[in-house]
């Protein structure tokens, strides 16, 4: 058929069918004479799924030529491969509960896919090769490796947040940090690197850290017996937050199940069941000095004179 017949058949106008060509989107047509050729059903079928992955999915045309890298293959002669756009349509496919669990899926692989190789060793195919999807899934979650790559490091929170509600007692601050820095020590070399491309100006990582630190901050705090807080702790006693005992001060927070708190039953417990300023605080301050930690042991710095 033309290009005007495809036009027509698929709903796509001229241009854009031009330009997909051009973009290697489409199977090669038949060229019959200079600027013209011909197309068929396999033009048609791409053309309708290309539509799919823009109108209904949102992509990019950058992100959908990532999706169909097989689209040419053999080389220099290059052939269409039906089996490809199977994939991609397969990304209509699943209930709310299976995409969950593909995308936890994802972002378990790429933590520990970027922690090993780092963000240059590591690239899409292989992650989908290790998560056991296509390609078409990924790009539903997904529309680059910088994006996968920011909600890895980001996902140390929920992956922190796993060990902590393990604790089975409110624990001391001492033990908090040691805690924190040993559910943290195997995902350092991302966060690392994150610091490390956010001081080289990549935009796709800014304030990544501190979102982490401030997450794995406010889940510690609902688990933290404040009895024994250091004074010297910054931003760990303030005001009326250091007094929540009362049990009327404390703002409101997440419901936390009931623990053992031992000789400061009171205001821990009231810390425990509705995180105040100082269990706030206190959180926080356990997550940076957990960091500061791992970070000083890989650098080979000597400890900080600390409070802890």
């Amino acid at each position: 058929m033309s290009v005007s017949q495809l036009a027509e058949r698929s709903g796509v106008g001229v241009p854009s069918i031009h330009h997909y060509r051009r973009l290697g989107l489409l199977p090669p047509p038949v060229p019959v004479a200079a600027n013209r050729f011909l197309y068929d059903e396999r033009h048609v079928e791409a053309l309708r799924v290309i539509r799919l992955l823009r109108e209904r999915r949102g992509l990019s045309l950058p992100a959908i030529r990532e999706v169909l890298p097989d689209v040419l293959v053999n080389g220099e002669q290059p052939a269409f491969r039906p089996d490809m756009w199977d994939a991609v349509l397969a990304m209509s496919e699943g209930g709310d509960d299976e995409q969950r669990e593909v995308r936890a899926r994802l972002l378990e692989v790429a933590r520990a896919a970027f922690v090993a190789k780092g963000y240059a060793g590591v690239n899409v195919e292989q992650l989908c090769q290790r998560a056991g999807i296509a390609k078409g899934s990924f790009y539903r979650h997904f529309d680059s490796k910088d994006s996968v790559y920011a909600a890895a490091a980001r996902s140390t929170v929920d992956m922190v947040g796993a060990s902590v509600a393990r604790w089975r007692r409110a624990m001391p601050v001492a033990d908090a940090v040691d805690a924190v820095a040993a559910a943290v020590e195997p995902v350092l070399p991302l966060l690392l690197e994150v610091v490390v491309r956010c001081a080289h100006g990549e935009g796709t990582v800014a304030g990544i850290v501190p979102e982490v630190v401030a997450g794995i901050g406010r889940l510690v705090a609902r688990r933290l017996d404040v009895s024994d807080v250091p004074d010297s702790m910054p931003g760990a006693r303030t005001g009326e937050g250091a007094e929540a005992g009362s049990g009327t001060g404390a703002g409101a927070g997440a419901p936390v199940p009931p623990v053992a708190v031992g000789d400061g039953a009171t205001r821990a417990g009231a810390a425990a069941a509705a995180p105040g300023e100082a269990a706030e605080g206190a959180g926080r301050a356990v997550a940076e000095a957990a960091l500061d930690r791992l970070v000083r042991r890989a650098l080979g710095l000597p400890g900080a004179p600390g409070v802890l």
